[in-house]
């Protein structure tokens, strides 16, 4: 995005989407994890242990009291993570593109993979809700972009390796982004003040 200076605050109720959590939706302090694990007894310190798979105790705990004290650092959004190892995936991509095959593709898959995690971490430095699903759009809307571009790639026979598991995951991130943008949706419509009428 380029709307100007960001501001670090964030809105009051940030969605759970840590690292490492194995969740694809968003949770709030009150929800239940894809395994019935309860957030408020993992940040109790009631986690996986250390070497089975998820980050250590006092980082799963660091994250979630960062998220819930309203600290929006991109480093503990799943989404984010996952949008930056297919940039660099999908760079390594369109690295086989030569210009004489389709000129201007390789440069705007690069730019359209780049978006995704920029404008995630874009939106939730936003000092409200309504912000940061704007953000969270743009994210989306690239991630449709880049799509498009690599069955755009495939369609042309450019015999590219790897697109299939890139459009794979392209589509994984977009539906948590979108996810995670529904939750912000929801969050700025209930902090709307009502009309008197209301």
């Amino acid at each position: 995005g380029d709307d100007g200076g960001v501001r670090r605050a964030a809105p009051e109720t940030a969605p759970l989407f840590i690292v490492g959590a194995g969740n694809c939706e968003p949770q709030t302090a009150n929800s239940q994890g894809s395994r019935g694990e309860d957030i408020r007894g993992q940040e109790a310190g009631e986690l996986r242990p250390e070497g089975s798979g998820g980050v250590d105790r006092m980082t799963m705990r660091s994250s979630v009291a960062a998220i819930l004290g309203g600290m929006q650092d991109p480093a503990n959004i799943q989404a984010w993570h996952r949008a930056i190892a297919l940039a660099v995936r999908v760079h390594r991509i369109s690295r086989g593109i030569k210009r004489t095959q389709a000129p201007g593709l390789r440069s705007q898959i690069d730019r359209a993979v780049d978006s995704i995690p920029s404008n995630i971490a874009e939106g939730v430095a936003q000092p409200s809700a309504a912000d940061c699903a704007r953000f969270l759009s743009y994210a989306v809307s690239s991630a449709f972009e880049v799509e498009s571009h690599l069955i755009l790639a495939d369609k042309l026979g450019l015999n590219l390796v790897g697109i299939e598991e890139a459009l794979d995951e392209t589509r994984q991130i977009r539906r948590m982004t979108f996810s995670l943008r529904k939750h912000y949706v929801e969050t700025a419509k209930r902090a709307k003040p009502k009309g008197r009428d209301s």
